[in-house]
């Protein structure tokens, strides 16, 4: 499996939660959702990639890449709410699944 330059090693399933970002956390807290939210774009990448691989519907690989695409969207934008900027690499991945799926 090709990893990332801006991705981490698999370290367990993020769940689903959304993390809050609120402005009273603090930068330890900041930082374990940033990773938490990370882990669950590398998952939801694995989840794709499995996808692929077993040859699935394509339902279910439509299925995986709108996931994908959510725990993209939830890292951009912990991200930029940290003040970070989001990698160009996460940035190109978000347009080309967007345009996928026809969401500007």
């Amino acid at each position: 499996m090709r990893r990332r330059a801006w991705g981490c090693r698999r370290s367990g399933r993020f769940g689903g939660r959304v993390a809050s970002s609120g402005d009273d956390a603090g930068p330890r807290s900041r930082v374990r959702m940033l990773l938490a939210l990370r882990t669950g774009v590398e998952d939801a990448r694995i989840d794709v990639g499995v996808a692929r691989r077993v040859g699935t519907s394509a339902r279910d690989l439509r299925a995986a890449q709108r996931g994908l695409l959510a725990a993209l969207e939830r890292y951009a934008t912990a991200l930029t709410a940290a003040g970070l900027a989001a990698p160009h690499e996460l940035r190109s991945e978000l347009a080309t699944l967007r345009s996928v799926f026809g969401e500007p």
